[in-house]
Parts: structure tokens; C-alpha cells; sequence
């Protein structure tokens, strides 16, 4: 299967560290460093590209990005229409202190 991951950090290298080795074709993109994702992507076998190119080559789409970066990540990657969409995101304050949403009873 493909699989487009759109999240370069420790959820989304950990889903390509697991995936390709089971068959998988995996494209991991969104990250703040380039280089670390370019050499993530050569160490599990994956490959990298824009969160919009990742959406066109998968035919499910995980997304594992921080709570902040939803929105970019989103923005970025364009139509999610007919994707399987894998979402691992977390609400989680940037400090990791806590949940940024959800919290009150209001």
C-alpha cells in the first residue's frame, strides 16, 4: 500500500520505521528540517516530498504533526478527498504540559 505521512518527526518516522519493512511504499513529508527528513526517509527506505505530493502518491494518508501545526500541515497538503486519512494528532500544549483543547467545561 502507499502511504503518505505528512509529519517528519517522532510519530511520523516511527509509522515509516514500521511500514516499509512490511511492504509499504511510504512518503513522509511536513518537517521543520529538511535534511533530517531527507536522511529518515534514506534510513527506512522511504522517500520525501510536499505534504501535496505525499496526498497524490498515497492512498492513505497519515497524519502525525504537532497540535500547532495542523493548520500549515492541512493548508499544505490540499485535497484530502477519497483518502483513507490516518490521524494520530494530540492536542498537546507545545511544553507537552498538558492538552491545548478540550479541557474546559464551558
Amino acid at each position: 500500500m502507499k502511504i503518505g505521512v505528512i509529519g517528519g518527526g517522532n510519530v511520523g518516522t516511527a509509522l515509516a520505521r514500521r511500514l516499509v519493512p512490511k511492504g509499504h511504499e511510504v512518503m513522509l513529508s511536513f518537517s521543520r528540517d529538511p535534511v533530517k527528513l531527507e536522511h529518515a526517509a534514506k534510513t527506512f527506505g522511504a522517500r520525501t516530498g510536499s505534504p501535496r505530493k505525499a496526498v497524490e502518491f498515497a492512498e492513505v494518508v497519515a497524519f502525525a504533526v504537532p497540535w500547532a501545526a495542523v493548520d500549515g500541515a492541512l493548508h499544505g497538503a490540499g485535497s484530502l478527498a477519497g483518502k483513507i486519512v490516518w490521524d494520530s494528532t494530540n492536542a498537546l500544549k507545545p511544553d507537552l504540559s498538558g492538552l491545548a483543547l478540550g479541557t474546559s467545561r464551558r
